[in-house]
């Protein structure tokens, strides 16, 4: 174990070795966990939701939720509609501060089906 540092034992034992950690199938009492713990907490502190649902880790907390409960994006072709509405938003904030985290969650809310900028 000299070779393993606490983190990766730590890791190891709540990922993989914890008796009470639940495998396998969702249960539907587990999902309206999960999804009362998403709405409290929101989907980024994923520690917390996980603390809401019993037997479950925050990695599966976030891959349950992201894979079946998640907003769906669109990722085809824009409308002209989303065309309109990027270039008033380009217009207002303007198109050299792409990087600034209160613009692309500006744009990204008003664009809601769009995935949202990282």
């Amino acid at each position: 174990m000299d070779s393993r540092s606490k983190k990766q034992l730590i890791n190891r034992y709540h990922r993989s070795l914890h008796p009470n950690m639940q495998r396998g199938r969702w249960s539907a009492q587990e999902d309206v966990m999960l999804l009362v713990a998403v709405k409290l907490y929101g989907d980024v502190s994923w520690s917390k939701v996980a603390s809401m649902v019993p037997g479950r880790t925050h990695g599966q907390c976030r891959d349950r939720y992201m894979d079946n409960f998640a907003q769906r994006f669109v990722s085809g072709p824009f409308t002209s509609d989303e065309d309109c509405t990027l270039l008033q938003l380009v217009q207002k904030y303007g198109a050299g501060h792409w990087a600034m985290d209160e613009l692309c969650f500006g744009i990204a809310k008003a664009l809601s089906s769009r995935k949202e900028c990282t």
